[in-house]
């Protein structure tokens, strides 16, 4: 038998280190999508095999753990971002994991898991219990798709659409890959309440499609990002050039230090004249739209086998 497991990349909009402590989020999903092709076998006797997914990442050690359960199984990771980082490659990873797991037992499921239990088991691998833990969100909008508005110490979900049909992000990469648990590890307490503020104020603009309200908001939870020193120089360098584009609307990093990724908002009707300046300056284009990504998606082949 074979299954496909499918889940979009991940970028945070509002919320970078207000997840961290159980605080309020908005994570847009998008494409190229990760996808887990998993060969399983009857014999139970072969050991588990899997593909360009670390023996020390979370799934790697989720997978050894439970190494029983995925005997005779052959499992290959397809990266479509190739290692660049900042997209959710090892949150999509334990996502698929835990849910093959569960399929194995249960071949009949769809998808079904429950959010605690996921972010249960993902702290049991993901966190040595040093330093801040990982929040999850990231883990949550993956499996849900859609933008996902999540509040961890409050209990809720909901999913959102992107409802500015006139405006279209890009996701930009910095050449960057900031190893998050190292930073992690690293990070001092960080004062959250202005953040979260404003995580609260862009959720409100989303819900009543008020386009400007939240290019505010995206703007001011990059200043205020960088007042805390929480970019980083490369970025702001980046961020600077970016701006001085009478075309952009809100611009700013994304996840730990910004590191990674540049979210970038502009009109639908000025993306040519934006994109031919991105080729000039030789910026890494990754994806851009006006809708976001279906979450957790699984396909089934039983005519298969190893």
């Amino acid at each position: 038998m074979m299954l496909q497991l499918t889940a979009p990349g991940k970028t945070f909009l509002l919320g970078e280190y207000v997840a961290l402590q159980g605080g309020p989020t908005l994570v847009l999903t998008s494409q190229p999508c990760f996808n887990l092709t998993a060969k399983y076998s009857s014999e139970k006797t072969i050991p588990v095999i899997f593909e360009n997914i670390a023996k020390e990442s979370p799934a790697g050690k989720f997978l050894l753990h439970y190494a029983d359960a995925f005997k005779g199984c052959r499992l290959s990771f397809h990266d479509p971002y190739h290692g660049l980082g900042g997209f959710g490659a090892s949150s999509a990873q334990f996502l698929f994991v835990t849910m093959l797991k569960k399929l194995l037992q249960d071949f009949s499921l769809t998808t079904h898991y429950r959010i605690k239990e996921l972010l249960t088991e993902y702290l049991q691998f993901a966190w040595n219990g040093e330093g801040m833990k990982p929040s999850g969100a990231d883990l949550v909008a993956q499996a849900q798709g859609g933008i996902s508005y999540y509040y961890k110490d409050q209990n809720k979900l909901q999913v959102l659409e992107w409802p500015f049909k006139h405006i279209n992000y890009y996701l930009l990469h910095t050449g960057n890959k900031l190893p998050t648990h190292q930073h992690l590890k690293e990070l001092a307490l960080v004062t959250t309440h202005q953040l979260a503020d404003i995580v609260f104020a862009g959720l409100q603009h989303l819900q009543t499609n008020n386009a400007q309200g939240f290019i505010n908001s995206i703007n001011q939870y990059a200043e205020a990002l960088h007042a805390l020193a929480l970019v980083d120089a490369k970025t702001v360098g980046l961020l600077q050039n970016i701006r001085s584009r009478a075309e952009v609307l809100a611009a700013k990093g994304c996840g730990a230090l910004g590191a990674d990724v540049i979210l970038v908002l502009v009109e639908t009707k000025d993306h040519p004249l934006f994109l031919d300046w991105l080729v000039q300056q030789k910026l890494n284009l990754i994806s851009y739209g006006n809708n976001a990504q279906a979450g957790l998606q699984i396909i089934k082949d039983v005519g298969l086998s190893l």
